[in-house]
């Protein structure tokens, strides 16, 4: 019953949609309450329909940073930054449209909880094409730490908060690789895939991307419109070995030459130029040391490609 399970921690707390419940459930102090410490800790809150206009949007601050609901204009007009995706998550709040999303909206919560080759296993089980649908998790990006039990058939996965994007470059490189290693190194940051990355980056390229997937891109370009991006500036490499070919590719197109980056220093983009023709990396920083290092950032191979994982190799 409610008056015993607001005695307990939970990982999250998912409110359904129907607006006869979302007004009962926004006229409740105690939920309310509940809610607004499950935020403060930092943990999971999931509302369907119109539950996150009615009862979400009631809590002072709670949607601040952008929410979706039931796409009617009055209760659009109750939040702050109301969306037109299907499901987005913000701050560990997790908003659905409605019905029509409830399935792709109980599988961000799966893939939150867990990760995502868990939420698309049970997606296929289930019939559900989450391609079809417009979701959209820029600030909430669960890494996931796994652990093999005796016990368990399966894996116990708990999720991990990892600054993401963070840098290729990693503090002491200097004394195993040369300079031009190291400048290009500098100038790259690994970043996970978001709903807008799937959308932007070659939509018909042969091998998909998914929502998670370890890629590399110009530090640069990052904060530039993908439609005044330079090409070449972002790369989803499927192996470990693979980041060091795309790195180089970056070197020779992306950084320098007649097409490059516009958005570094001319500065710089002179001095990638002119260690490349000289070849000073010639003989080292090779594919075993960029794999190597991926492993230190916490990068590993999936069969669908990089993922991040929690520690070292």
């Amino acid at each position: 019953m409610f008056q015993e399970a607001i005695k307990q921690q939970w990982d999250l707390i998912v409110l359904p949609g129907g607006s006869v419940g979302a007004y009962t459930m926004r006229d409740c102090p105690d939920l309310i309450a509940m809610l607004a410490k499950q935020k403060v800790d930092g943990k999971l809150v999931g509302a369907n329909g119109e539950t996150p206009s009615i009862v979400l949007a009631s809590i002072d601050g709670f949607l601040r940073n952008g929410a979706t609901c039931f796409p009617l204009t009055a209760l659009r007009n109750k939040m702050p930054r109301a969306s037109d995706y299907d499901v987005v998550v913000h701050d560990k709040i997790v908003t659905s449209q409605g019905i029509g999303s409830a399935l792709v909206f109980a599988l961000m919560l799966v893939e939150l909880l867990f990760d995502s080759e868990c939420a698309d296993k049970i997606a296929q089980s289930m019939l559900v094409d989450r391609t079809k649908y417009r979701y959209y998790p820029p600030s909430f990006n669960p890494i996931v730490r796994m652990r093999r039990e005796e016990q368990f058939r399966s894996l116990v996965v708990q999720i991990e908060k990892l600054e993401m994007p963070c840098n290729v470059y990693m503090s002491g490189e200097e004394k195993d690789l040369p300079v031009h290693q190291t400048i290009l190194r500098k100038q790259i940051q690994f970043f996970v895939a978001q709903q807008e990355d799937i959308d932007n980056f070659a939509p018909n390229r042969k091998n998909a991307i998914s929502i998670g997937q370890v890629g590399i891109r110009c530090k640069h370009c990052a904060v530039i419109p993908s439609n005044k991006s330079t090409k070449g500036c972002v790369y989803f490499p499927k192996t470990l070995n693979a980041i060091y070919q795309a790195a180089n590719n970056m070197s020779s197109s992306h950084f320098t030459g007649p097409h490059s980056c516009r958005h570094i220093s001319p500065l710089l983009k002179a001095q990638l130029g002119e260690l490349l023709v000289k070849k000073a990396y010639t003989g080292h920083g090779g594919k075993n040391y960029w794999a190597k290092m991926a492993g230190a950032r916490g990068v590993c191979e999936t069969e669908k490609g990089l993922r991040f994982h929690h520690g070292n190799f």
